[in-house]
């Protein structure tokens, strides 16, 4: 009985070991946007096949990384939203998309977001504007 008491607090602390380093690479995670499409305040060439490619490189890991398009004058008017959980070190998003419901001139503000741990109480955002001819 006393050997299974101590057999179950050695695998409590060590459990609680493991728990605690795995959250504290967190605190170190930097994580990179690089927004290579549209480039900012590029007017795109076709408003029906606009590029996204946006890479997420994380030093550890990346978390949860989003995406969100809209127009200009209207945050409420989402163009194109994305959202992935990975836990990969680099995150892609290359997706075509058509704006060409939107009229020539339309102007669109891309917000991008990572976190750079599992509760996301620290994040990077990057953002950019872009229009269409």
């Amino acid at each position: 009985m006393k050997f299974t008491k101590i057999w179950g607090l050695a695998v409590a602390a060590l459990l609680m070991l493991v728990l605690a380093a795995g959250c504290g690479k967190d605190d170190d995670n930097e994580i990179t946007i690089n927004i290579i499409s549209p480039t900012n305040d590029q007017v795109v060439a076709n408003k029906s096949a606009v590029l996204i490619h946006v890479e997420f490189d994380a030093e550890v890991e990346n978390h949860n990384v989003e995406v969100l398009i809209h127009n200009d004058d209207d945050v409420n008017d989402v163009a194109f939203t994305w959202d992935e959980h990975d836990h990969d070190k680099k995150i892609i998003l290359m997706e075509t998309i058509d704006l060409s419901s939107y009229p020539s001139g339309t102007k669109f503000h891309m917000e991008v977001e990572a976190c750079k741990n599992h509760d996301c109480k620290d994040k990077v955002f990057k953002d950019i504007e872009f229009s269409i001819p």
